[in-house]
């Protein structure tokens, strides 16, 4: 019951057999593709929506999930919330790190709400302190990704605190 979540760059979501290059990787190490999730950046989405939806059915054919990563960081449109094929929706940490204005709060609750109204899952990024993850609370968010929880550790550490 874990997920480990990998980011795919621009650069290889370009590449033309990207879909395979990840089947073969789910296959040689033999991770089972339902504990990967593969985040695509908002902005590489809505370049070329026609291919990237073809590349991202490819990629959830295989087995993992997909999550919208840097979702609200100046290219967010409604069609691409509803359009995009992705299990979870990654909000940019922009909505919680830079004041939480009423306007703000407002406007992430409408955004949960609207991806909740979708079934996808939602992450807010960029939870640092103990009144962002009590706004969170508030605003019905189950999941929240930031130092709050930990910062980046050495494989090493990882293992000792985590295995």
């Amino acid at each position: 019951d874990f997920h480990i979540n990998v980011n795919l760059s621009v650069v290889q979501l370009l590449q033309q057999n990207v879909v395979e290059n990840v089947g073969r990787i789910l296959s040689r190490t033999g991770v089972n593709p339902r504990n990967i999730v593969l985040e695509i950046t908002e902005s590489f989405a809505i370049n070329d929506m026609e291919r990237v939806l073809k590349i991202i059915s490819g990629l959830k054919a295989l087995g993992p999930r997909i999550a919208l990563d840097d979702f609200g960081t100046g290219y967010s449109s409604l069609s691409v919330l509803a359009d995009m094929p992705a299990d979870v929706i990654k909000i940019d940490k922009s909505f919680i790190n830079k004041g939480m204005t009423e306007q703000k709060k407002n406007l992430l609750y409408e955004i949960g709400r609207m991806v909740k109204i979708l079934h996808k899952d939602i992450i807010i990024e960029g939870v640092e302190t103990e009144e962002q993850e009590q706004f969170l609370k508030e605003g019905g968010f189950t999941c929240g990704q930031g130092y709050l929880c930990n910062c980046p550790v050495p494989i090493g550490d990882f293992e000792k605190m985590y295995l």
